[in-house]
């Protein structure tokens, strides 16, 4: 994949070329006025350190890539949908740790060429004359919390409805596993705050699961407990978050 970052400000390219270094993410700078990258794009990045992406949609546009991408602090979340950030398709928490980022990218890329396939069978069908599929009726966002009763629940039940979904809980790993294929889910979040050797277990046991390996998946731990949220980490987590964290950065981490 060639991942180009574009912004006016040549040292803010340069520091997001940085970071994607660390999490092993080869990308190309490519300060100044918006333009196309001379071997082409296939993944845009453009990041936003003071959260105001506004008036930087023009960089989102270029041709032939599969999609643009706006980075943004942790704090400063994008609004469902997108809402606000016209030309962009996703966003990423640029200040996320390396292990964060690399399944941020690493989800971005297969959800773009996924839309890419789709694309070109669509118009497949179209040129055959076959009939086109009907598009899946909307539902709403929906979490699979997993573990012990704790105010997180709570706090991210809170975020999640604020956007209009909702979250479920099952108080054992057997529950969470019969509740996560029986329904459809699009995250879980496995409390590791009291027993983190089970939720480690368990975030493990959902990577070698062929339906359940890309569920984006949150561990909460106990705060100050590093050596747990390392360990998520290397176990597939797409985010980690202390218990007494805010709720809202680490679920748009997650999901």
């Amino acid at each position: 994949m060639r991942i180009i970052v574009r912004c006016p400000d040549a040292r803010v390219a340069r520091d997001t070329q940085a970071r994607l270094a660390a999490a092993e993410i080869e990308a190309l700078a490519l300060p100044g006025p918006p333009r196309d990258a001379p071997q082409g794009q296939d993944i845009i990045i453009v990041p936003a350190p003071d959260g105001d992406a506004a008036p930087l949609s023009d960089y989102a546009h270029a041709e032939g890539a599969l999609v643009s991408v706006v980075g943004l602090p942790s704090a400063r979340p994008p609004e469902l949908g997108l809402r606000g950030l016209k030309g962009f398709s996703a966003a990423i928490a640029m200040d996320g740790s390396a292990p964060v980022l690399a399944a941020q990218i690493e989800a971005l890329t297969r959800v773009a060429v996924i839309e890419e396939e789709r694309v070109r069978r669509m118009l497949t069908a179209h040129a055959l004359g076959s009939a086109q599929p009907s598009a899946p009726e909307p539902r709403k966002l929906k979490a699979l919390y997993i573990g012990a009763p704790s105010p997180a629940f709570l706090t991210l039940e809170r975020a999640f409805s604020e956007h209009g979904g909702l979250v479920a809980a099952a108080f054992s790993s057997f529950a969470g596993f019969d509740h996560l294929h029986d329904e459809y889910f699009d995250a879980v979040v496995l409390n590791g705050a009291q027993q983190s050797a089970t939720a480690l277990s368990l975030c493990a046991a959902l990577r070698r699961n062929a339906s359940l390996y890309h569920l984006p998946t949150m561990v909460i731990t106990a705060a100050g407990d590093h050596a747990t949220a390392q360990a998520a980490y290397h176990r597939g987590a797409a985010a980690v978050a202390a218990d007494n964290a805010p709720s809202a950065r680490g679920a748009w981490l997650a999901v």
